[in-house]
């Protein structure tokens, strides 16, 4: 079975025990007259991506399926968001700039399970959590390493609009 679709992600990562006056008040405002603090760094990635899957069903019985599947897809990545938490005060949230930090656009790998109950010949219920890995690069120059990933979970429903006439339909399907 294929799938393509539309997927809205967010990444990122948290780095903790971040000694602020050289690393935000001097790289990003230039100012070193604050005080020293060590505090906690966040980032935010959010990523527009367009994913093609490939899986096979298995059936467990007449009414439960299995979907193993592995895909793969393309990002726009639409933008990124930082902050600062130092004396549980949250500093300035500021907008990543893409154009001089990021890659526009990245690849992704996916694995995932999809779980479908039939509730009737029309009607199915799924579940489909999912693993996604970047191999590419977020940052351009090389300087550092950053793949991102997102484990996600979606919940679902199927609804045929025209049935099958049970002649059609394989008998291990029924």
């Amino acid at each position: 079975r294929f799938e393509a679709g539309l997927s809205y992600l967010e990444s990122g990562y948290t780095e903790k025990d971040i000694y602020f006056d050289y690393y935000y008040y001097t790289y990003f405002s230039g100012n070193v007259s604050h005080q020293d603090a060590i505090g906690t760094f966040n980032y935010r990635f959010t990523h527009l991506m367009v994913p093609v899957s490939a899986g096979y069903k298995i059936n467990v019985g007449k009414k439960f399926n299995i979907v193993p599947m592995l895909g793969l897809g393309i990002s726009y990545n639409t933008g990124s968001k930082y902050w600062y938490v130092t004396g549980g005060k949250k500093l300035p949230k500021m907008d990543g700039n893409y154009g001089m930090h990021y890659r526009k656009i990245s690849a992704w790998a996916s694995a995932h399970i999809a779980l479908e109950y039939k509730i009737n010949e029309v009607f199915s219920v799924n579940l489909d959590p999912q693993f996604n890995l970047m191999p590419t690069n977020m940052e351009p120059t090389g300087n550092l390493n950053e793949r991102h990933y997102t484990a996600t979970a979606t919940v679902g429903m199927q609804w045929w609009f025209k049935t099958k006439k049970k002649k059609d339909i394989p008998k291990s399907e029924r």
